[in-house]
C-alpha cells in the first residue's frame, strides 16, 4: 500500500481543500475568469500529488 499520510501530501490535500474553495466562490459570484484559474492551480497540485503517490519508481520493488 502506497503511504499517502506523509507530511508532504497533507500539504498538498490543505491547498486542494483551499483551490477548490476558491472554484467554488468564484463561480458563485459569477467570477469564472478567476474560477479558471483557481481550477488550473487545484489541477496541477492534484496532478503534483497523483505523481507522488503513483509515479515514482520504487526502489524495493523495482518499479
Amino acid at each position: 500500500m502506497k503511504n499517502v499520510l506523509k507530511s508532504d501530501n497533507w500539504i498538498t490535500f490543505f491547498f486542494l481543500v483551499l483551490y477548490g474553495g476558491g472554484v467554488v466562490v468564484n463561480v458563485k459570484s459569477s467570477n469564472l475568469l478567476m474560477a479558471s484559474l483557481w481550477a488550473v492551480l487545484f489541477l496541477i497540485n492534484l496532478g503534483m500529488l497523483l505523481y507522488r503517490i503513483y509515479g515514482k519508481k520504487d526502489k524495493n520493488n523495482g518499479r
